[in-house]
Parts: C-alpha cells; sequence; structure tokens
C-alpha cells in the first residue's frame, strides 16, 4: 500500500515536528545548567531560570513524546492535539527568537549542536518552517501513517524526516557565520553574505 503525497508529506512533517522537541528536550535535559546559563545570558531573573528551564525541558518532551506515541499507537485525537500543541510552541518559538535577535546584544540561543552561537534570523526561520510544518501536519493528521507495516513509502518518510529534522536543528548554526561579519566591520570584502 502506497501512500499518496499529501499523506506522504504529512508524515514527513509530524515525525520532523515531534521528533525536533523529542531531540531538543533531550539535548536540554542532558545539560540543564547549560539552558540555565543561556537563560541567564538572555536576560532572565535568577528567580526565573530553573523553573522556566524545567518547563521548556517538559514542555518539548511531553509535546514530541506523546505526539510520536500518538502515531504509532493509532490515537488520531491525541495526534492532532499534540500536533496543534507543537504548532503552539514553534510559535512562542519563532516570537522570543524574533525579539531576542531585535536586540543588539548577541545572546547566545541554546538550540542547535552549537549552544553558544548567537540568535540570528535562521532561528526565527527555523522555528517558522517547523512551525508551517506542525500546522500542516496537523491539518493532514488523518493521514499520517504509523511506521507499520514498514513498506518502502514508510523508510522514506522516516529518512526523510531524520535527515530534514538534522537539517534545521543545525540551520542557525550553520549559516552563523561570525568570521565574516568580522571582516566586513574591518572593511574587508568577502564572498560570504551576512
Amino acid at each position: 500500500m502506497s501512500m499518496s503525497a499529501f499523506a506522504l508529506v504529512g508524515t514527513i512533517a509530524a515525525y520532523t515536528t515531534l521528533g525536533t522537541l523529542v531531540w531538543s528536550g533531550f539535548r536540554h535535559a542532558r545539560s540543564p545548567r547549560a539552558l540555565v546559563h543561556i537563560l541567564q545570558r538572555q536576560g532572565w531573573r535568577k528567580a526565573m531560570q530553573w523553573p522556566l528551564a524545567a518547563s521548556v525541558i517538559g514542555l518539548e518532551l511531553l509535546v514530541g513524546i506523546v505526539g510520536l506515541v500518538a502515531i504509532l499507537a493509532g490515537l488520531p485525537v491525541i495526534r492532532v492535539l499534540s500536533l496543534s500543541m507543537a504548532a503552539l510552541v514553534y510559535l512562542a518559538y519563532a516570537l522570543y527568537g524574533a525579539a531576542l535577535a531585535r536586540r543588539a546584544d548577541a545572546v547566545p540561543c541554546g538550540c542547535s549542536s552549537v549552544a553558544q552561537h548567537p540568535i540570528n534570523i535562521w532561528v526565527v526561520a527555523r522555528a517558522g518552517t517547523l512551525l508551517a510544518g506542525a500546522i500542516f501536519a496537523a491539518a493532514a493528521s488523518t493521514n499520517i501513517l504509523s511506521p507499520w507495516p514498514l513498506n518502502a513509502s514508510m523508510l522514506l518518510a522516516i529518512l526523510a524526516s531524520g535527515a530534514l529534522g538534522i537539517i534545521l536543528w543545525e540551520l542557525p548554526a550553520a549559516l552563523h557565520h561570525p568570521r565574516s561579519a568580522m571582516l566586513v566591520r574591518e572593511g574587508v570584502k568577502s564572498p560570504i553574505v551576512v
């Protein structure tokens, strides 16, 4: 049984958006002190740093895991609620990232494997892309397929969502060019557009 293009894209979007939340939650849970330090650098008051870090970690893991379990268990109502919640999380991340990107100081993102790179427009673009994916997946939630039975189409969806998730996770760090920005400030022409 092959899936339609709509179902394939919806499945990829669901696994990407939910999987990225789980990955992010595990990365943050592995080093909560690093997340607290980043929140401090972003200007959060000391009394709010640990509760906010715990909330971010818990929310990412809860929404992502519940959504993936709902897909695997065939629970359509929980699946659409999880994807809708994921969309709200990514909306909050996009708005928060945009607010931080507008600040003059370069505060760290804490949202990729290079946690100390500063917030940039690509952080907002990634959150917006994941927001769009979560909205599309929620709209297509009745067509999202469980990975069982595993066939060629499902294998394609799983591999594509994993690859897309990694690309989106690394996007802000990969497109941040601190050396290029420094050269431009010094008056040296750079072939890399900042």
